[in-house]
């Protein structure tokens, strides 16, 4: 299973947690490097927060590398992470 998207909740919180629990991998977490923040508020100045995840079933998947794009298309950055079935 693969979820992702803009998930509006910082990698502190307790939604973040439960989604972990549950046994998802955070993509960029695994194979990205930096904060990764893909969020600022109206698309102006630099990100500052993570919202956005690429969620990887732990027991299927495995992370190889993530990046977040460097230019500002909207409020967001994109995220990629690239990943290899384990199985």
């Amino acid at each position: 299973t693969v979820l992702l998207g803009d998930f509006n909740l910082p990698d502190q919180s307790p939604a973040y947690g439960q989604i972990r629990r549950a046994g998802f991998t955070d993509g960029f977490r695994a194979a990205g490097w930096g904060y990764g923040m893909t969020y600022s508020l109206m698309g102006m100045g630099p990100p500052l927060t993570r919202i956005d995840y690429v969620w990887l079933s732990s027991d299927d998947w495995e992370a190889v590398d993530a990046v977040v794009a460097p230019e500002q298309i909207s409020d967001h950055r994109a995220l990629s992470v690239r990943a290899r079935l384990t199985q």
